[in-house]
């Protein structure tokens, strides 16, 4: 079986990308392919901030790790909320 990779799509046009805020708290949504057949599972995670900038920067540092990741093939984890 091989390792789960990250399934994501980034639109340059939208800086706010994978975040949404939820009654003031940023969150991040991503999916990640689970298997070859292309079945995947939603992430959603607290970025634990109700600045739009910090939660910026902690999604770009969620999405680094995961494409490091997947470059390595290696077993991929659930990033904690900061």
């Amino acid at each position: 079986m091989n390792p789960p990779t990250p399934a994501v799509r980034i639109n340059p046009d939208n800086p706010d990308h994978h975040v949404y805020s939820n009654n003031g708290v940023w969150w991040i949504h991503y999916s990640i392919r689970t298997d070859p057949r292309f079945k995947s599972q939603r992430v959603r995670a607290s970025l634990g901030t109700r600045s739009l900038e910090i939660a910026r920067e902690r999604r770009d540092a969620i999405l680094a790790h995961l494409g490091l990741h997947a470059e390595l093939r290696a077993p991929m984890r659930r990033p904690a909320a900061a």
